[in-house]
């Protein structure tokens, strides 16, 4: 398993002390636009199932975990080897 990166743990803690822990999809877009992003810098929040917290809303607090580990765009965890 894969653990997030720093450059996405330190945009989503920028996310959260800026947007809070639950958020939707319009907000995280405009949130990294304003930031001179697109779309695909968040993308792999949005294809992550386990932190949707509701339609069209994400709890980034499932992603800033210490035992959070990155997911595959089904949203299914790599196998072991």
């Amino acid at each position: 398993m894969t653990k997030v990166s720093d450059v996405k743990k330190a945009l989503l803690a920028e996310m959260v002390q800026n947007l809070g822990n639950v958020v939707t999809r319009k907000q995280i877009l405009g949130f990294v636009k304003g930031r001179g992003g697109s779309v695909a810098d968040v993308r792999w929040i949005f294809n992550t199932k386990n932190v949707r917290a509701g339609r069209g809303q994400y709890d980034l607090s499932a992603l800033m975990s210490p035992t959070h580990a990155a997911t595959s765009s089904a949203g299914i965890e790599p196998a072991m080897a």
